[in-house]
Protein backbone atom coordinates (compact mmCIF):
# COMPACT_ATOMS: atom_id res chain seq x y z
CA UNK A 1 0.00 0.00 0.00
CA UNK A 2 1.50 3.08 -1.43
CA UNK A 3 0.11 6.22 0.28
CA UNK A 4 0.26 9.66 -1.84
CA UNK A 5 2.23 12.73 -0.46
CA UNK A 6 0.64 15.34 1.04
CA UNK A 7 0.82 18.85 0.49
CA UNK A 8 2.44 20.48 3.74
CA UNK A 9 5.18 23.11 2.54
CA UNK A 10 4.84 25.95 1.33
CA UNK A 11 7.65 24.93 -1.57
CA UNK A 12 5.17 22.73 -3.08
CA UNK A 13 2.78 25.78 -4.57
CA UNK A 14 3.79 26.07 -7.59
CA UNK A 15 3.78 29.88 -9.59
CA UNK A 16 1.10 28.80 -11.71
CA UNK A 17 -1.04 27.67 -8.96
CA UNK A 18 -0.75 31.53 -7.44
CA UNK A 19 -1.20 33.17 -10.71
CA UNK A 20 -4.53 31.41 -11.95
CA UNK A 21 -5.70 31.65 -7.79
CA UNK A 22 -5.16 35.94 -8.26
CA UNK A 23 -6.54 35.46 -11.70
CA UNK A 24 -9.82 34.39 -10.23
CA UNK A 25 -9.84 36.13 -7.29
CA UNK A 26 -9.99 39.54 -9.44
CA UNK A 27 -12.63 38.20 -12.06
CA UNK A 28 -15.13 37.03 -9.45
CA UNK A 29 -14.37 40.23 -6.93
CA UNK A 30 -14.22 42.95 -9.21
CA UNK A 31 -13.97 42.20 -12.93
CA UNK A 32 -17.46 40.76 -12.71
CA UNK A 33 -19.06 43.18 -10.83
CA UNK A 34 -17.62 46.08 -12.92
CA UNK A 35 -18.64 44.74 -16.59
CA UNK A 36 -22.35 44.24 -15.08
CA UNK A 37 -22.56 47.35 -13.44
CA UNK A 38 -21.14 48.81 -17.17
CA UNK A 39 -23.42 46.55 -18.88
CA UNK A 40 -26.53 47.25 -17.20
CA UNK A 41 -25.46 51.18 -17.59
CA UNK A 42 -25.02 51.24 -21.40
CA UNK A 43 -25.52 54.89 -21.44
CA UNK A 44 -21.99 55.62 -19.81
CA UNK A 45 -20.86 54.64 -23.13
CA UNK A 46 -23.22 56.02 -25.34
CA UNK A 47 -22.57 59.47 -23.48
CA UNK A 48 -18.63 59.49 -23.81
CA UNK A 49 -18.97 58.21 -27.44
CA UNK A 50 -17.27 55.54 -26.88
CA UNK A 51 -16.06 53.52 -29.80
CA UNK A 52 -16.44 49.67 -29.94
CA UNK A 53 -12.93 49.26 -29.33
CA UNK A 54 -12.72 51.07 -25.84
CA UNK A 55 -15.94 48.55 -24.43
CA UNK A 56 -13.58 45.52 -25.57
CA UNK A 57 -10.22 46.74 -24.36
CA UNK A 58 -11.95 47.30 -21.29
CA UNK A 59 -13.15 44.28 -20.95
CA UNK A 60 -10.18 42.60 -21.90
CA UNK A 61 -8.08 44.50 -19.65
CA UNK A 62 -10.50 43.99 -16.76
CA UNK A 63 -10.51 40.32 -17.31
CA UNK A 64 -7.02 39.32 -18.31
CA UNK A 65 -4.49 42.04 -18.37
CA UNK A 66 -4.74 43.68 -14.84
CA UNK A 67 -5.67 39.98 -12.86
CA UNK A 68 -2.65 38.40 -14.48
CA UNK A 69 -0.48 41.01 -14.41
CA UNK A 70 -1.54 41.23 -10.71
CA UNK A 71 -1.14 37.19 -10.53
CA UNK A 72 2.71 37.66 -11.91
CA UNK A 73 3.61 40.78 -9.08
CA UNK A 74 2.28 38.57 -6.54
CA UNK A 75 4.47 35.27 -7.58
CA UNK A 76 7.84 37.93 -7.86
CA UNK A 77 6.59 39.02 -4.40
CA UNK A 78 7.27 35.45 -3.20
CA UNK A 79 10.45 34.66 -4.98
CA UNK A 80 12.07 37.48 -2.81
CA UNK A 81 9.70 38.24 0.38
CA UNK A 82 10.43 34.94 2.77
CA UNK A 83 7.16 35.55 4.86
CA UNK A 84 4.96 35.76 1.76
CA UNK A 85 5.67 32.30 0.67
CA UNK A 86 3.91 30.78 4.07
CA UNK A 87 0.38 31.93 3.26
CA UNK A 88 -0.28 32.66 -1.08
CA UNK A 89 -3.83 32.80 -0.09
CA UNK A 90 -3.84 35.41 2.54
CA UNK A 91 -1.66 37.45 0.63
CA UNK A 92 -4.48 37.09 -2.32
CA UNK A 93 -7.37 37.62 -0.39
CA UNK A 94 -5.89 40.62 1.50
CA UNK A 95 -4.92 42.23 -1.87
CA UNK A 96 -8.03 41.52 -3.44
CA UNK A 97 -10.01 43.05 -0.45
CA UNK A 98 -7.46 46.37 -1.14
CA UNK A 99 -8.68 46.30 -5.08
CA UNK A 100 -11.80 45.95 -4.01
CA UNK A 101 -11.80 48.89 -1.03
CA UNK A 102 -9.94 51.40 -4.20
CA UNK A 103 -12.49 50.38 -6.85
CA UNK A 104 -15.50 51.11 -4.30
CA UNK A 105 -14.13 54.09 -3.37
CA UNK A 106 -13.89 55.50 -6.96
CA UNK A 107 -17.44 54.75 -8.31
Amino acid sequence: MSEEPTRTGSDDIRPLDVVVSVWVLFVLALAQPLLDLLGRNAEFFLARSAPPLDIILLAVSLTFILPLTLGFLVVGVRRVHEPTRESPPRLASRVSRGLARVAHHRI
